[in-house]
């Protein structure tokens, strides 16, 4: 949870500093901050999702359990633990690989950009 929150902490950054940016208040060394912090939020993504999934456990036990339970209809199936009972990892984790997806392309994009800068102001 704490990484995924220093996670959304520097996108807000990275975006304020895009916006900076696009509007040319700012100079070439934005670009390869905004790709520094790209990185740093893909580590706090990645560190978030290993966290998350090694605290998973698919074999609900006694305890603590956070599992989405998808039974079918009444009288079909045992309500909790029956033949329609799915456990999955839930929406956060997704939206996590989701994020570390994007940011990934966005870093990928931000390389290509900050050299390219940086050619046009040695030049």
């Amino acid at each position: 949870m704490a990484f995924m929150i220093l996670a959304l902490i520097f996108e807000v950054i990275v975006l304020i500093l895009s916006v900076i940016g696009y509007a040319k208040l700012s100079n070439p060394g934005t670009y390869f901050t905004l790709t520094a912090l790209s990185f740093l939020i893909g580590v706090f993504l990645v560190l978030a999702i290993i966290i998350y999934a090694a605290s998973y456990d698919d074999n609900p036990g006694v305890g603590y359990t956070n599992y989405n339970y998808n039974v079918g209809p009444v009288g079909v199936g045992v309500a909790g633990f029956g033949a329609f009972t799915t456990f999955s990892l839930g929406y956060s984790f997704w939206l996590a690989a989701v994020a570390l997806i994007l940011i990934a392309i966005a870093f990928i994009v931000g390389i290509v950009t900050a050299i390219r800068v940086k050619r046009e102001v040695v030049c």
